[in-house]
């Protein structure tokens, strides 16, 4: 049945190791995609698919999913009969080509639109795409603005195992809610072959951590391969439910290259807080990414100048393998940077209780940008607010750096500081965060304050992760032993509280970063409750978190 998402719930993907089993039929539905793509008659073919007909009365409707297959399978044939098990892996393919075919028609609408008003991207452009629904990105506009050409179908594209287009003749749920059953041999392999059966059982423990507000509630999964890991992964929508609050706050949190994040609270009363700045865990991370662009820059200058003499030496093909492995790295510090900024800055939020993150609206920043992920940071600040029921807005940044927000004049930037006509000196990301907060979406100008001063620079006071899941396990296994500086902070929070049970999971919130946002609807799956086991024995690996549980009701 189809899963209907509740009011008040998101969902999250929780991602492990795919079972090495199901990866032959996976790269047979690989295969074919590609094939298909990488051939002209079928790409034109399936380009004049159309998603809407007219019924007996002339009223226009969107075709059902079933006739979308069986056009499609007039085109591509029984490329596929006999070599996968069931039919309805061949619906899945049919599926991926449906989502690949309406994005490229939705790209089609934005180009003809983008042409008409002469590739030019203004207000009367975004008024257009509106009036359509469509809201893509100022890099994607520019980029068919300089193409002025118009979108095709991509040669080769990741083929998506997605379970949610399945049926329990070749996908069913096991005894135990937390175990899959998937159809890999057809009855005439299983008779050939003397097979037991023709289904493999993927046994999947979700974390007792995923969330603290996981309601139990998952849906079927996916799987795919990752290019990047070179792993074949299994991703598990998981419904959250949303915490609310009754927070009158609000913040702004200024994202910048030297520092990383600064944040300023403007609350109900009116007082402003002072600036709260990255951890030394941060800017550590920080850091370390900026001596790895250094190392980058430098072997690709290496590697570029040694090729001009036409040196391929030993040394030259080591450059190469370094050069790419610090890219990759690069990427993965880039999203772990990320994702701590979120946590600090929603752990912020909860403290200073906001009901609003004011962001810049970095739109603009295209080629001055560079490096820089700013796109990945606020997406992770908004995926993590989400769950807290804080709003995140994108407000103008216009000279939000050199701006007083007494008299709106516009200062003088000196290093890092901002100068004004009284003499006044007030550092820029303080500045920024303050005029974020006083400023609202679509207003040309912001709300003032009284007075303007100097204001001290903090750090949010978060626990370690590692003494979070320490003290995740200690609520279930009150026995369980730590190493001695994880017990000497446990110690601390006990003492600090007249109350050592608010230390336990269930009293206390703690903001842990959430997986991968969950964009389409799923089948619904299983009711995996975990307050229904107890923990027996935990450990972790690159791959996976698993958890061995035994039943209490037995």
């Amino acid at each position: 049945m189809k899963f209907n998402k509740r009011k008040g719930t998101v969902l999250r993907m929780y991602k492990t190791k795919g079972p090495d089993l199901l990866l032959p039929i996976y790269n047979i539905l690989q295969g074919e995609l590609n094939r298909i793509l990488s051939t002209p008659t079928y790409v034109e073919a399936l380009s004049k698919i159309e998603f809407k007909y007219k019924n007996e009365k002339g009223e226009e409707q969107s075709k059902l999913n079933g006739m979308l297959w069986k056009e499609i399978h007039e085109i591509i044939g029984d490329s596929l009969k006999g070599k996968v098990p069931d039919a309805w892996y061949i619906r899945i393919l049919y599926h991926n080509i449906i989502s690949l075919l309406k994005s490229r028609q939705e790209q089609i609408k934005i180009y003809e639109i983008l042409k008409s008003n002469q590739y030019k991207i203004d207000n009367t452009l975004r008024d257009k795409l509106s009036q359509e629904k469509l809201y893509p990105t100022n890099s994607y506009l520019e980029t068919l603005a300089n193409a002025k050409d118009m979108s095709v179908l991509p040669k080769r594209k990741t083929f998506i195992l997605d379970f949610s287009v399945s049926d329990k003749q070749m996908f069913r749920v096991g005894k135990n809610s937390n175990i899959y059953e998937i159809k890999i041999h057809s009855k005439k392999e299983v008779k050939d072959y003397n097979l037991e059966t023709g289904w493999i059982s993927f046994e999947m423990y979700l974390p007792t951590y995923i969330r603290e507000s996981f309601t139990g509630k998952t849906a079927k999964p996916q799987f795919y391969w990752d290019h990047n890991k070179e792993e074949f992964v299994c991703a598990i929508p998981c419904e959250i439910k949303k915490l609310p609050n009754e927070y009158e706050n609000v913040m702004g949190v200024d994202l910048g290259k030297i520092k990383v994040y600064s944040a300023s609270v403007l609350r109900e009363d009116g007082s402003i807080s002072d600036e709260y700045i990255p951890t030394e865990e941060l800017q550590n991370l920080v850091d370390k990414l900026k001596r790895m662009n250094q190392h980058i820059k430098s072997v690709y200058e290496k590697m570029k100048r040694s090729s001009k003499y036409g040196n391929f030496t030993e040394r030259q093909i080591r450059r190469k393998l370094d050069y790419k492995c610090s890219r990759n790295k690069r990427t993965k510090l880039q999203f772990a940077i990320a994702r701590l900024v979120a946590v600090e800055v929603i752990n912020i939020a909860i403290k200073e209780q906001c009901k609003e993150i004011h962001l810049e609206n970095l739109s603009w920043v295209k080629s001055s940008g560079g490096k820089w992920n700013f796109t990945e940071v606020q997406d992770c600040i908004e995926e993590v607010a989400e769950l807290f029921s804080i709003e995140v807005v994108k407000v103008s940044a216009y000279n939000s750096s050199k701006t007083n927000p007494v008299t709106l004049e516009v200062g003088k930037i000196s290093n890092r500081d901002v100068t004004f006509k009284d003499g006044q000196k007030i550092n820029r990301d303080q500045l920024a965060g303050l005029n974020l907060a006083l400023r609202e979406p679509k207003k040309v100008k912001q709300r003032k304050i009284k007075t303007l001063n100097v204001r001290n620079s903090v750090v949010i006071q978060r626990q370690s992760r590692r003494f979070n899941n320490y003290l995740m396990k200690k609520s279930i296994m009150p026995e369980i032993k730590s190493n001695r500086k994880i017990h000497k902070e446990f110690l601390r929070v006990t003492a600090a509280s007249s109350k050592p049970d608010l230390i336990k999971k269930e009293d206390k919130k703690i903001v842990m970063f959430s997986h991968d946002k969950a964009k389409s609807n799923f089948a619904i799956m299983s009711v995996y409750k975990s307050s229904n086991f107890k923990l027996e024995y935990y450990f972790t690996n690159n791959l996976q978190f698993k958890h061995i549980y035994s039943n209490l009701l037995q």
